[in-house]
């Protein structure tokens, strides 16, 4: 009998961009947000910027405490509706049928993760 090489193995999964497209639910949660404190950004601009550096340069005059709960109740309904890349559902299907212990990280708040 040949061992899998999966025996007694763990899987961890980023959800955002291995499991699945959250890029744009990002991308228009930050824009919301910003606009609803009366400040306007563009996709480029934020692109440029990069989203893990925004805080760096894009909070002026707001309070990143308000910001940041702001943007993840918008992020809420948007990574619920994020769409699976091609091949995780039977991936991850194909892994837990086979025994494989699965987590998965994001840089989304837990609430988001489970809906």
């Amino acid at each position: 009998m040949i061992k899998s090489p999966l025996r007694n193995k763990a899987v961890i999964f980023d959800l955002d961009g291995c499991i699945a497209n959250t890029l744009p639910v990002w991308i228009t949660a930050f824009i919301k947000t910003f606009h609803s404190f009366g400040k306007n950004i563009t996709e480029n601009e934020l692109m440029k910027i990069g989203l893990n550096r925004i805080h760096e340069t894009g909070y002026e005059g707001i309070d990143s405490e308000e910001f940041i709960n702001k943007l993840y109740k918008v992020l809420e309904s948007g990574i619920a509706r994020a769409l699976l890349h091609e091949g995780m559902f039977e991936t991850i299907s194909y892994l837990h049928k086979n025994g494989i212990k699965l987590a998965i990280v994001s840089s989304a708040r837990r609430k988001q993760v489970k809906n």
